[in-house]
């Protein structure tokens, strides 16, 4: 299992932060994929590459959650707003990349970006802006 270096989180440059949430977000995506493709070698069988791409999106939207209950212990306010803001929108650009690969349709981006408030919006107390 791959970790951050904590260090680089409690920088107080800008910059080491969004590159910090530019790379969870990529672990995200790699977690999310392994996961998605778990189910299938369990014996999950997909109906289509749409399904597939919703699949990879929960469990997208849910490391998005836990690295946002996780910065509320951590991080102040501000710091956890940019750097949860950060995450879903690098999650939200992997997720579009592989996507206009595959379906070459949608923005699904934002339709990620509106689901991720959708689902957490009885416990936001941030907002996210795309």
């Amino acid at each position: 299992m791959s970790r951050l270096a904590p260090d680089r989180w409690r920088n107080s440059k800008q910059g080491s932060l969004i590159d910090s949430a530019g790379a969870a977000a990529y672990r995200a995506w790699a977690i999310a994929l392994a996961a998605t493709k778990n189910l299938h070698e369990e014996n999950y069988h997909y109906t289509s590459d749409r399904q597939r791409l919703d699949v990879i999106s929960e469990y997208l939207f849910v490391l998005v959650h836990c690295a946002d209950r996780l910065c509320s212990q951590h991080f102040a306010p501000e710091k956890r707003h940019t750097f949860i803001q950060e995450l879903s929108l690098s999650c939200a650009r992997h997720l579009q990349r592989n996507a206009s690969e595959i379906l070459e349709s949608d923005n699904h981006r934002k339709l990620f970006i509106l689901s991720l408030i959708h689902i957490s919006e009885p416990t936001r107390r941030t907002p996210i802006s795309y």
